[in-house]
């Protein structure tokens, strides 16, 4: 199980931080060429034999390379956010509201809902209609 943890850092030390952070991901991404390569070279020695070591070395590598990748996610999350600070603050883009639509009144002899009555009546025009 994996926990997501925050800490606080200087802005003038964030850069040195991030660098650290990719070289974090060196070893591991050396060891996974050296391990495909290992297995390559297996394969072509021994054949069929080697499948078995060949089948959980592949999945070592693929989980190795998922770990790695969520690293460097989360180091380019860091180095966007970094560049939006940079940038300073942006106002938002105002909302454009569109007015409503007027709505024509129901032709005469529509049935219309009467709330104080619960029940269904015929609409009937009237002056406040025409506005």
């Amino acid at each position: 199980m994996k926990a997501r943890i925050s800490f606080s850092t200087d802005v003038e030390k964030l850069i040195e931080h991030m660098s650290g952070l990719l070289s974090e991901n060196l070893d591991p991404i050396e060891n996974i060429a050296e391990l495909s390569k290992c297995v390559s070279k297996l394969l072509k020695i021994d054949k069929e034999r080697a499948l078995p070591y060949a089948i959980d070395a592949i999945d070592r590598i693929r989980q190795s390379m998922a770990e790695v990748d969520e690293s460097l996610a989360e180091t380019s999350t860091l180095m966007q956010g970094y560049i939006r600070h940079l940038a300073g603050p942006q106002e938002p883009e105002p909302v454009q509201t569109k007015e409503p639509a007027p709505v024509s009144p129901p032709p005469e002899g529509a049935l219309k809902w009467n709330p104080e009555t619960k029940s269904t009546e015929e609409y009937k025009p009237t002056e406040r209609d025409d506005i």
